[in-house]
Formats: structure tokens, sequence, C-alpha cells
């Protein structure tokens, strides 16, 4: 699996992975973090007189632990597999469950992006 503490001392690979240099990359996590903290609801929202199955913090744990690795993930993502998100993004889809990637995050940090280089 991609770790970003690891692709970051190969400097050729971190580059063809992500598009990105790490100073480049550095420049971008902190806006990612702002977002993904806007972005992601810090509780599940479940509908009302609905009984949720497990209690807070159960289920499927991430196997991204940092938002370092987070970033990474979706940046390589975007690179190797820009297809369907581009056809949400241009046809304004919603995104839905079976989606590997949630578009409106994309949008979202989209919205709120700013080049820090160059």
């Amino acid at each position: 699996m991609l770790k970003y503490r690891e692709l970051k001392e190969k400097p050729r690979e971190f580059l063809a992975a992500a598009g990105l240099t790490d100073e480049e990359f550095q420049c971008l996590l902190p806006q990612f973090e702002n977002c993904y903290r806007q972005l992601s609801p810090s509780k599940p929202k479940t509908l009302k007189k609905k009984q949720k199955r497990r209690a807070a913090g159960g289920g499927r744990k991430s196997h991204l632990e940092s938002l370092s690795d987070k970033l990474l993930f979706r940046l390589v993502y975007q690179k190797t597999c820009p297809l369907q998100t581009m056809q949400a993004l241009e046809c304004g889809f919603e995104s839905t469950a079976d989606q590997p990637m949630d578009t409106s995050f994309v949008a979202g940090f989209a919205e709120g992006f700013e080049v820090p280089w160059g």
C-alpha cells in the first residue's frame, strides 16, 4: 500500500504517483485538511425512527491512517482513474454509494482550492 511517509523519500516515484513534488504536496495539505474536516461529518447521520446497528465508532476502520495518506490516495486515484470522476463532474451527477470515490468531495475541494505555487 502507498504510504506518504515512505513514498516521500523517493522523489521521482512520488512525482510519478501523485503528479506533485513533495513541496507542492506540503503546500496543498493544509487546504486539504480544512476541506476534509468541513466535508466529513464528525458523527454519522441516521434517519429518524431507525435503530443504529452499531455503536458510535463501530464498523470498518480506515486503512489510511493520516491525512497525508488520504490526500496521496486521492491524488493517485485522480491521476490514474479520472474517467468516472470527470464524467460525474461534467454531467452534474450526484455521488452515490456505488461510486468508488465521492465526487462531491472533489467538487467541494475544487471550490476552495488555491494553487499555492507558480
